[in-house]
Parts: structure tokens; sequence; C-alpha cells
């Protein structure tokens, strides 16, 4: 008989109630000492202390039906700050799924109290199986594990363009799906055309329908559907999609994937895509970089022509609402060929014979140069500035991460909340470093799960320590100048403490109103006119953007609290516009004259 929704699977032995229990679970090497302890309640103790990582081994179990569990475990580690695995292995002693917990110091406390943590093993076949727990030097005790039966509520479907008979598959396609009593939502992302949603067991209405924005026209637009107790599958939630746009409509974007540091390698994403309803021939996507500061290295697409300064790809059958990418890796020369606060910056567009909308076919991209850098943070693409004329667009934002532990992350979770002055019902995911899932609870509580991403440490294998998320989010029209769009995110690599990023701040300013007077002291600046160095005063560590008078960046950089020297000697002659944001969202404008 299948197991049912909160059924326990027992592990053998491991109540631990009395001390031959301890002996049915296997430890390595053998010179660590295990025993009985019941100081307050029964567990196995483990005393590890000046050896190295230590392993203990369940008795062998079964698990009879193939699905999902949800393991919980009691546990403690008397000495805190170090990390104990805790994994599933078959009878090949291969891993099915871990995690890394950095478990904290406790008095042991026996069953039914709450558990300490759980894990999720997904599509878990029916078979024999161990439970095996790996600890560093320290001293641990188990007071109890066991597995339930965890039956999440699958919603899956199809997505197809253009024709429902003639069916184009999309790829990276968006749905979501909401729940319709409390206006909860996940999201995922098509594989081939397909989506799947696992969500946890609950029951209720709820909403299906594709991330529109704006040009579509979904058949049907949305999908009503019940899920009830009893009923775990809701399958062939199909859409056919169609753009009401005529003809072809390209668009592509640039993002940068990490910070550009002197003497590093920086990577970027361009993403392309057909708004369309008529399948392109064969085009071009043009992109140029400044070589005076950097170099191309490779693309995960061969481009049909390099130049010292331009790179030149060729695309085609770009079929309706399908979505393209196309990674690549610069080298950024180092000083004093480029110093922190240089911009980057790139151009380029994308080339249909006709389309649509032109206005949508240039690629932009300023990004500052930094030195040292926190690997976890989070950027708006947009900058931390826009202009009321940019109100109502989108804004990109990508929040970055790093497993900069000692062993490996299995399941990283990453919060942030969305500013007030979003437009909240506009929010489409756009790509990540790895698999995940997204939800909104609560209107604008954003999370992004990554289960079994596995990510190495940074000691380990530094190049594969990193992750990324990249969403984009309407501001509200109803926003004005002095406005600000706040945004920080929590991240959580398996059961330790949040790392807390950056806030970024993006103000609405207008570049026809220039005050030399600072706003509440956020910024004072001398000499004015200068030759070589001004001196910026600030009250809060500020960030400032220097443009020329048509309104190109010139030059991005923070600085801190109190007194900072800038050199522009390297400007030419002229009026200059340097605009400052504080940390509390504060900004100001000043004319700068350089002799």
């Amino acid at each position: 008989m299948p197991c049912s929704y909160g059924q326990n699977v027992p592990i053998p032995s491991s109540s631990f109630s009395t001390a031959a229990d301890v002996m049915n679970w296997t430890i390595a090497p053998n010179t660590v000492t295990a025993s009985w302890f019941n100081g307050g309640c029964k567990a196995l103790f483990v005393d590890n202390l000046g050896n190295p990582n230590a392993t203990i081994t369940s008795p062998v179990f079964s698990l009879g039906a193939s699905g999902f569990y949800e393991l919980e475990l009691e546990y403690g580690l008397i000495f805190t700050g170090n990390a104990g695995t805790f994994e599933l292995i078959d009878s090949n002693s291969t891993s099915i799924s871990a995690t890394t917990i950095n478990t904290i110091a406790g008095t042991c406390t026996d069953w039914p109290n709450p558990k300490n943590s759980t894990l999720i093993f997904s599509n878990v076949t029916a078979g024999n199986y161990q439970l095996r727990i790996t600890i560093p030097s320290s001293q641990f005790f188990l007071a109890g594990a066991r597995l339930e039966v965890y039956n999440p509520k699958i919603v899956s479907g199809s997505i197809n363009a253009t024709s429902c008979s003639n069916p184009n598959m999309l790829n990276n396609f968006p749905m979501k799906i909401t729940n319709l009593s409390d206006n909860s939502s996940y999201f995922t992302s098509t594989i081939n055309g397909n989506y799947t949603f696992l969500l946890p067991n609950i029951t209720g209405n709820f909403l299906i329908e594709p991330v529109n924005n704006g040009n579509l026209i979904a058949i049907p637009s949305s999908i009503n559907l019940t899920i009830d107790s009893t009923t775990n599958s809701y399958l062939n939630n199909d859409f056919c999609l169609t753009s009401n746009t005529t003809g072809i409509d390209v668009s592509a974007q640039l993002v940068s994937q990490t910070l550009a540091r002197p003497g590093f390698n920086a990577d970027y994403e361009l993403i392309y895509m057909n708004h369309g309803n008529v399948t392109t021939g064969n085009e071009s996507i043009v992109l140029n970089f400044d070589a005076t500061k950097m170099t191309f290295l490779s693309a995960s697409i061969t481009p049909s022509s390099v130049t010292s300064n331009s790179i030149t790809w060729t695309y085609s059958n770009l079929t309706p609402l399908e979505i393209r990418s196309i990674t690549m890796s610069f080298n950024i020369f180092t000083p004093p060929t480029v110093n922190s606060g240089e911009i980057l910056n790139f151009t380029g567009n994308i080339t249909p014979a006709v389309d649509f909308d032109p206005t949508n076919n240039n690629i932009n991209l300023s990004q500052p140069v930094v030195n040292a850098y926190d690997p976890n943070d989070v950027l708006c693409i947009q900058g931390d500035q826009i202009t009321p004329a940019q109100v109502g667009d989108e804004l990109t934002y990508r929040i970055r991460f790093q497993n900069t532990g000692t062993a490996s992350a299995v399941n990283i979770i990453v919060k942030t909340v969305l500013d007030s002055e979003l437009d909240w019902s506009t929010f489409e995911p756009l790509t990540a470093s790895h698999a995940y899932t997204t939800s909104i609870i609560n209107g604008n509580e954003l999370t992004y799960t990554f289960n079994n991403i596995n990510l190495e440490d940074s000691t380990t294998n530094e190049p594969a320590s990193h992750g990324w998320i990249f969403y984009r989010i309407k501001s509200s029209t109803t926003a004005s100048v002095g406005d600000d769009f706040e945004a920080t995110a929590n991240i959580f690599f398996d059961y330790n403490l949040p790392i807390t990023t950056n806030t970024y701040n993006t103000v609405i300013y207008d570049p026809l109103s220039i005050n030399d007077r600072p706003t509440e002291g956020i910024v004072a600046l001398y000499p004015n006119p200068v030759t070589n160095y001004i001196t910026i005063n600030t009250l809060h560590d500020t960030s400032y953007s220097l443009f020329d008078l048509s309104g190109k960046l010139l030059r991005y950089d923070r600085l801190s609290s109190g007194l900072n020297e800038v050199d522009l000697s390297q400007l030419s002659n002229g009026l200059y516009i340097l605009k400052s944001v504080n940390l509390y969202g504060k900004s100001s404008t000043h004319k700068i004259y350089k002799l």
C-alpha cells in the first residue's frame, strides 16, 4: 500500500531508547568514541574532538514507495561553528541528497518536541537506504531521526507559441500560479515548452497564467484550478500563446553577472527575444566595447566576427516569443590603465531587416569598475538614478551570492521585499545561475529557492562558488522626483543564519534641475572651478555619478563619510554635472567647471 502524506517512515534504532541502539549504527574511523547519552534524554553521543571528519551510518531501512520524503532530525553540536553533513545514501553508498548544517549548542530534548531541521528528498525511488552523517572535529549528539512522506501538489502543463496545431515549444518562459485565498504566487519557467509547479500540501482555488508583459494573447488567458486534499497531480494545464504585435519585434539586453575589477575577468549575459508574431530570417547582433579598458575572451556562442572593439553574432529563425541568450567573458585591464570608479560602456544593437518597434533594438550598459567587493550583493542595472521619463519603465535587478563556507551548500534561499514604489504585479523572473523556484507572498515578499543546488565552497572551487539571480519589475507610474526604490536581500545557505546584502537605492532625479546647494548637508565640494583634484565632503557614505552635458555617464564611485579627494585631471575642460545619493536616499546635484 503506498504511503500517505504525513506518514512516518522509521529509521531503525534512531530513537536510542537503549544503549543497544547505538551499537546498530556504524562509526568510522574506529578510533572515534560513540556512546549512549542519557543526560536528560536518550541520544547517540559521539566524541570526535581532535580527529578528522567522522561518519555515522544508520542501519538499512526500506522506502516502500517512490516519491518525496522529508527528513526530520533532532540533533545538537556541543561546540558551535562547525558543519555537519546529513545524507541519504542508497545500497551502493551513493548520496541521493545531502545538506550541510552549522548545528548549534543546546540541551537534548526527547521527541516529539519540534524538530531541529528538515530536508526534502525529491524523486526518491523505492528501495533500501541509509542515513549517513559526517561530523567535523567536535562533540555531537543525535536524539532522533525519521523520514516523513511528503506529497507536494504537482501542477503541470505546456506552453506553445504561434499555433497550438503547429506548436513551438518555448524555453525559459515564465509561468505563475496564484493562491486566490491569500494572493501568494509561485513562479517557474518552461523547459522545452513544459512547466511544473511543486506546491506545498495546500488546498484551495488557484489561478494559472503566463507572465504577460503586455504583448501576449494567451488562449486561455488563465486557468482556474481547485486543489483538494486527495488529488496530488493536476496535469495538462496547457496554453497557446500568440503575440499581439504584427511582424518581427526583437529586443536585446546586456546584463552583468559579475562585478568589474581591474585585472580580473568579468562575465556578462546578452538576452534577446522576438516579441512579434513572425519568425526572423538571418539577422545579426553587434556589441561594442571599450578596447582601451578590456579585451574579449570567449562567448557561449561563437561570434561571426570579432574586431578590436566589437563582436558580431548572427542568428536565424528566432520564433515568436522565443528567448535566447549568450554568455561571454572579458578581461579588465590592470591599473593604471583601468582604475576603480571608471565606467565600462557597452553599446550595440540587434538588427532585423524590418522591425515593429526599433526603440528596443539598442543595447546599452554602463558598469562601474570597483576594487574589493562583497560577493553577496544587490544591484539595479539601470543604476542609482533614473529620470522622470523612465518612471513606469522596467527596472532590472541582480542579486549575487557566494558560498564562502567550508563545504558545499545544498540548499540556498534568497529573500527580498519589493519596494512600495514598484508595481508588484509586473514582477518577472528573467534568469539565474542554477535551477530555481520563485514565490511571492503578502504582495511583495519575494523568495527564490535553490533546492539541491550543491553550490561548491570558495575554498574548494572558487569559480563554482558563485550564483546569481536576475528579475525585472516596473516602477509605479505614480512615483515622482525624489522618490527612491530600495532593494536588500537576505541569503540563507542551508540552515545557517542569513547573510544580509547591501541596500541599493535608485532615485528619480530631474537632470534639468541643477541645484548647487547641498540638500541636508549631503555633499560639499571644492575647489570649483577645478584643475586636477576636487575634494568632496560628505556627512554619510555616498555614491556619485559624473555626467557630461549630453547626459553620458563618465564615472561612478562610492565615497566614505568625511573628506574624499577625486582626480579629475583626465577630463577635458568644460562643464560637468555631478549627482550624489547618500545611504539614506537623499540626493543633490552640482555643476563642476573643469579648467
